[in-house]
């Protein structure tokens, strides 16, 4: 009855299992290594066996992705930097205006306030020429 229930049997040698966990450990470290070693050997082996010295072209399922990677890149990800960079300066150029706003707000009398439009929207159109044309 005690080799039958044997599994349900607390540890033995906590120290020999600690150590078969360590020796298991090292194992499967090993065995990953080794498994990394055989994936870059093939990985060589497919580069090598791709880049045929008699090789007459890029084949046109790759030379379809090379371009759309291309395109991809040029058509949209340069644009799209180029429009952020654009957009970014116009927002610093109208927060820079509007931030100027003060400068056209004098004390007048009976507590209210001079606003001198002219002078701020001429200002304000000012800063924005470089990015609109106005009429």
């Amino acid at each position: 009855m005690l080799q039958r229930n044997q599994h349900i049997q607390p540890l033995s040698d906590p120290q020999a299992d600690a150590e078969d966990i360590t020796n298991d450990a090292r194992q499967l470290l090993l065995d990953l290594k080794r498994s990394e070693d055989n994936y870059r050997t093939a990985q060589t082996n497919a580069l090598e066996a791709s880049s045929d010295k008699e090789d007459v072209g890029t084949p046109p399922h790759i030379k379809a992705l090379e371009d759309l990677i291309e395109k991809i890149h040029t058509k949209y990800q340069k644009l799209y930097a180029k429009i952020t960079e654009k957009t970014s300066q116009y927002m610093k150029d109208v927060n820079q205006a509007l931030g100027k706003m003060s400068d056209y707000i004098n004390a007048g009398k009976d507590v209210k306030s001079i606003f001198d439009k002219d002078g701020f929207l001429k200002a304000f159109k000012d800063s924005l020429s470089k990015h609109f044309y106005f009429n």
